[in-house]
């Protein structure tokens, strides 16, 4: 259910359907657990598309900009660690670059592992291809902003709607803020 609604473009009805079954998940040590690995990364991208304006239960609060941006290390640690549990994957590597487009410091990383997918045509979400739009804007790529904003709009009309040019969400947003 809560992937359903990450893939439906609703990542607070997503978040909110994992810190159901694990309500202790940013504190929780990282077992071998599948279902909490994917409960893990389902949170973690909905912090990711809520730019960090994600509040749910009593481990994620986002009132401030600290918290805003604790989400978003917590969501860029976690995808990072699952990222290595499964060496090579696409999808896994999509989600942590995405994450990893949120924070100003890890920018560049971010553009080089989207760029290296983009490249084997392995960007596995318009998300992905939305994140590597802006970064390319942002390098004064315009041409590689063009083709990422191609693939996106190509993959959007198969998934759930991605905002490549949306503002950030603002903290009063009910849509971002739930709570358990």
């Amino acid at each position: 259910q809560a992937e359903g609604s990450l893939n439906a473009g609703k990542p607070a009805a997503a978040a909110l359907a994992a810190v159901k079954v694990f309500p202790k998940i940013k504190s929780l040590a990282a077992g071998s657990s599948a279902l909490l690995h994917r409960a893990e990364r389902i949170v973690a991208m909905a912090i990711v598309r809520t730019d960090g304006l994600l509040t749910a239960g009593k481990e994620f609060k986002a009132s401030t900009a600290d918290e805003r941006r604790a989400n978003l290390e917590w969501a860029v640690v976690t995808l990072r660690r699952l990222n290595v549990a499964k060496k090579n994957n696409p999808a896994a590597e999509t989600d942590l670059a995405e994450a990893l487009s949120k924070l100003p410091e890890t920018q560049p990383e971010a553009l080089a592992t989207l760029d290296k997918l983009a490249r084997k045509d392995l960007v596995t979400s318009a998300h992905g291809y939305a994140a590597l739009a802006k970064l390319r804007k942002a390098a004064g790529d315009d041409e590689g902003h063009v083709a990422a904003m191609k693939k996106y709009e190509a993959l959007a009309k198969k998934s759930a709607p991605a905002t490549p040019a949306a503002p950030a969400a603002k903290p009063t947003s009910r849509n971002a803020v739930i709570s358990t």
